[in-house]
């Protein structure tokens, strides 16, 4: 870790400003003093108690001071710094990787050295679980691995916070790299059996090849059937899923068709969808809220999005359930000021915040049913066609039977099990969900259909030992 204590102000105000800013206080010591950010509407507001100001602030900024580009198009912001404020020196963020960037030195790692880990024994088994940001699949399965005796460390690039804090306490050790390098050699040097890569980005498996290790590639989302990728990301996801010494997917749909497209040995993959862990299971029930005023109160937990392209847009969808008098709550862990502005447009809608996994179960049992919609027509939609998507699964662990949109292996799952039915939405909205809602879900479902993630760890230990 640095030791130095030093200044700095983040350019950029959006979700890598926000994201990165952890990391740079943490890992480089750092001592944030300002925002910037050419958006006057979010100029005077702040982030992490830190004011958003116009980048005219740093006209008068001293020497000592470090500037640090925290946004993804970042060549107009350089060379506005160049060319207009006269800057010669910067720093940039790109991927969860800090770069120097002078007159003389272009794109300059800044390198911070980490203590390889070392086994306490020669005979324990290590698993290193490496992702951009923290997320539940990698915790869950750490957490497996863990009471199965197996000692795990976790490894992340960049993190507005580091989610699920009470998985935290299951690694061994905790580690932020800084560089491409600084990677390798930790990596190289330490005494791991096995890298469990997270992708999403897709660089860090194909950085990871370069090292020594077993690397198994955990694919969450496989990014050509989401979007239309340039050539390079082609190549690092070509090389993620035929080079890693072992491939992970969330489904067997993602499993075959990986096999398909990239010609793969059905061995070397292991599907394993993101279920919930038996330890999640509620440990009360909550009152009804609908049995206290008699409206129907339904539930939504997982990504919102702002932009009516996402397939994540939902205030047109969720128009037409409000409009009939139906509550809606929904839980989102990120866009919080969007969540609140879309609260405030319908006294139906409800922004009930971000909430560990395991709160998250017991808060949802005071909701009648929770809701698997999609904007069919967003950008995106084909790969939400194709996933599993976790939160059909945590409705199910909260007792909640299901609304689904129209996509074929959610309405058949919900067929299967007889836990919901699919919703038209041009229909009787609030005949549907009614009927939805009297559906009983028994609180065993999901260990006694074997649809937890505990019924799957010493098949996954197999899966990662083989290698």
């Amino acid at each position: 870790m640095c030791e130095e204590i030093k200044k700095c102000i983040i350019w950029g105000a959006g979700n890598f400003g926000k994201k990165y800013y952890q990391k740079l206080t943490t890992c480089y010591n750092y001592i944030v003093i300002a925002y910037i950010d050419s958006n006057p509407l979010i100029q005077g507001t702040f982030i992490n108690d830190i004011e958003v100001k116009p980048p005219d602030y740093i006209k008068n900024l001293s020497n000592e001071i470090d500037i640090i580009i925290c946004v993804e198009k970042y060549n107009e912001i350089c060379t506005e710094l160049e060319q207009v404020y006269g800057f010669k020196e910067y720093f940039l963020m790109l991927g969860g990787f800090l770069f120097r960037n002078s007159q003389n030195k272009k794109m300059l790692s800044v390198h911070i050295s980490v203590e390889s880990f070392k086994k306490k024994r020669k005979e324990d088994f290590s698993i290193l679980f490496v992702q951009f940001s923290a997320c539940i699949r990698t915790h869950k399965f750490a957490y497996l691995m863990k009471k199965l005796g197996v000692d795990v460390s976790y490894l992340y690039m960049a993190s507005d916070n580091l989610c699920n804090t009470e998985f935290l306490s299951v690694y061994t050790n905790i580690y932020i790299i800084s560089s491409f390098s600084d990677m390798i050699n930790f990596v190289d040097d330490s005494e791991f059996d096995v890298v469990h890569s997270s992708n999403e980005p897709d660089y860090l498996t194909a950085l990871l090849l370069g090292t020594n290790k077993k690397i198994v590639h955990d694919t969450h989302d496989m990014l050509s059937v989401r979007d239309r990728l340039p050539i390079e990301a082609l190549v690092m996801e070509f090389m993620a899923n035929t080079r890693s010494s072992g491939c992970l997917y969330p489904n067997e749909i993602y499993r075959n068709l990986a096999i398909e497209k990239f010609q793969l040995a059905k061995e070397k993959t292991f599907a394993i969808e993101n279920l919930p862990l038996e330890s999640m299971t509620p440990s009360k029930y909550l009152p009804k809220l609908s049995a206290k005023d008699g409206e129907l109160h339904v539930v939504y937990e997982g990504g919102i999005s702002d932009n009516v392209e996402s397939s994540r847009f939902f205030e047109d969808i969720w128009r037409k359930i409000t409009n009939k008098g139906i509550h809606i709550h929904y839980y989102a862990h990120q866009s919080p000021d969007y969540c609140k502005r879309l609260s405030a447009t319908s006294e139906y809608l409800h922004y009930e915040g971000n909430f560990s996994s395991v709160q998250l179960a017991e808060e949802m049992t005071k909701y009648d049913c929770g809701l698997v919609l999609f904007n069919l027509s967003g950008y995106g939609i084909e790969n939400d066609k194709m996933a599993s998507v976790l939160k059909l699964y945590e409705y199910l662990n909260a007792g909640l039977p299901i609304a689904v949109c129209d996509v074929s292996h959610f309405i058949k799952f919900v067929e299967k099990y007889e836990v919901g039915a699919l919703l038209d939405l041009d229909g009787d909205v609030l005949t549907q969900l009614v009927n939805i809602s009297a559906i009983k879900i028994n609180k065993s479902f999901l260990s006694d259909n074997k649809l937890t993630l505990d019924c799957y760890a010493e098949s996954l230990l197999e899966f990662y030992k083989a290698l």
